[in-house]
């Protein structure tokens, strides 16, 4: 119990203890009748209601019950409350044991996963080369665009489409001079082009889903069958379109040496020199030679060879470098992954501990709260000393203790007290110290 009523037993604030004032007069016992000491009390309803129970003659026996009544409904109550904390705490371990253990799956599977893609980068280091991935992307776009002038000057040609603006005296092949007036002026022959160019990523995803099986892993063989399908199209149609280009570029140039042969007539007239004749030779013979030439021709085979092997190379240099990217980030991000995972396991598992810890004090305080109650109810008995205390201090002060006496009594009294004082003040207090008492 301490002066400022705080509580030490975790039940109840104690009851405050209004002391004597001794800043103006000394101590007293209040039998030196010099001055009357104040009696002390405990400032706590409990102890007025024994004080006016004990100054009324009332008995002091029905209002202990009801104060062993309300300890034990006070300790009900607290139990109850106890009891909650600890089925919160313990619904919280739960869910953390639970998080914990996804958690726990979940930093597993992921550390498997860095572990195999380790020991795979430990085997075939190349395999997660970026530098790699960058060179082989590089070259695969190299490749794809190099068959755009092919297909702006010849296969847009060979369709009729437009290539030129003879008023302006500009023409596809001013693409990097002046990209913005050839990409809106000639957008047909750019997007024809850009189409025959990007048909080379079809090599990439028929690479990655039948040789490399790395996607529709579980595809059924007619899938697989008419992807092989789709790509033996795709070759012959490149094939078609290389025999296709070969004979534009052979009437582009029938067309040309035809032109060459019509001005060396004009220039030469009815009787051109020798030379002139040995030149109108030379043209006429390689516009027959142009017409004669078959699509079997070196020409024709390196246009067919060339418009295979841009697209087909370019699309595996896209398919090995998109697997090297494809490694190198998943290495990356199975890494970034396990850290993350990681830090977060740490922290919930950090958690659960510490509501572990509270659920075990909690459980602990409510074990020793409940050894202490059956042992004794000390809130129940400090309410009934106090009852009792007060009812004593109201039972004993004199207009109680002598109550229906008559004035002879009381004077009686007052005269016996006289005597006591008088001879405490002769042999008791000017006692020397160590004399014998009074027999």
């Amino acid at each position: 119990m301490s002066q400022n009523g705080s509580s030490s037993n975790g039940h109840a604030p104690l009851p405050l203890i209004h002391f004597e004032d001794l800043s103006a007069r000394d101590a007293s016992d209040s039998s030196n009748r010099r001055y009357h000491k104040p009696p002390s009390e405990y400032n706590e309803e409990v102890w007025h209601l024994g004080w006016t129970d004990g100054r009324c003659g009332q008995p002091a026996a029905e209002n202990e019950a009801i104060l062993r009544a309300r300890g034990r409904l006070r300790w009900r109550e607290r139990a109850s409350a106890t009891e909650a904390e600890v089925g919160a705490a313990r619904a919280l371990v739960q869910s953390l044991q639970g998080s914990v253990s996804r958690l726990r799956e979940r930093v597993d599977e992921v550390a498997a996963i860095h572990l195999a893609l380790l020991r795979e980068k430990g085997e075939s280091p190349q395999s997660f080369s970026k530098s790699l991935w960058i060179i082989y992307s590089v070259v695969a776009f190299l490749l794809l665009a190099a068959d755009l002038p092919l297909s702006l000057k010849l296969v847009a040609m060979g369709y009729g489409v437009k290539t030129e603006n003879r008023i302006d005296q500009r023409s596809v092949d001013d693409l990097l001079k002046f990209p913005g007036y050839v990409i809106t002026e000639f957008w047909e022959a750019m997007l024809l082009a850009l189409g025959i160019a990007l048909a080379g990523v079809f090599v990439k995803y028929f690479l990655d889903a039948v040789l490399y099986r790395e996607e529709q892993k579980g595809a059924a063989r007619t899938f697989k069958a008419a992807l092989t399908l789709v790509f033996a199209l795709f070759v012959g149609t490149t094939i078609f379109l290389g025999i296709f280009r070969a004979d534009v570029q052979r009437q582009k140039n029938i067309e040309d040496l035809s032109r060459r042969l019509t001005e060396l007539q004009r220039i030469g007239g009815n009787s051109p020199s020798p030379e002139m004749q040995r030149a109108l030779a030379n043209v006429d013979s390689k516009i027959k030679a142009e017409e004669a030439e078959s699509w079997t021709s070196v020409r024709s085979v390196s246009f067919i060879a060339l418009t295979l092997l841009f697209p087909i190379t370019g699309g595996i240099c896209f398919s090995v470098g998109w697997r090297k990217f494809v490694k190198f980030r998943s290495l990356n991000r199975a890494a970034r992954d396990l850290r993350e995972l990681e830090q977060a396991y740490g922290a919930e598992l950090l958690r659960f501990e510490q509501a572990s810890a509270v659920l075990e004090s909690q459980q602990a305080k409510r074990d020793r709260e409940a050894a202490a109650y059956a042992s004794a109810d000390d809130y129940a008995d400090m309410l009934v000393g106090l009852y009792r205390h007060g009812y004593q201090r109201g039972l004993n002060v004199p207009e109680t203790l002598n109550a229906g006496e008559g004035l002879y009594e009381r004077c009686e009294k007052a005269v016996q007290k006289l005597l006591a004082g008088k001879l405490r003040d002769r042999y008791w207090e000017h006692r020397p110290p160590g004399a014998p008492g009074l027999n």
